[in-house]
């Protein structure tokens, strides 16, 4: 995290689950993120309209527990 942090800036903490409950399905990379993990670290760039997020989760107990990384361009609130 130290290096996105140097060149992405200070993380936020983003709860995904209120994307899930638009009545839509959540945009990419968000649906699956949802699905994964109940909160993620997201630095934003704000200058290209970006951001980049990390997150740790699992689908189902008997399943590995995974580290998430994943680059988006939704809007992010």
């Amino acid at each position: 995290m130290t290096t996105l942090t140097m060149r992405w800036g200070d993380p936020g903490v983003i709860d995904p689950w209120p994307y899930l409950e638009n009545g839509g399905p959540a945009p990419a990379p968000l649906g699956e993120l949802c699905q994964l993990s109940g909160t993620m670290l997201v630095c934003p760039q704000a200058n290209v309209g970006r951001w980049v997020a990390l997150a740790v989760g699992q689908a189902d107990p008997e399943l590995p527990i995974l580290l998430l990384a994943a680059v988006g361009e939704t809007p992010l609130h």
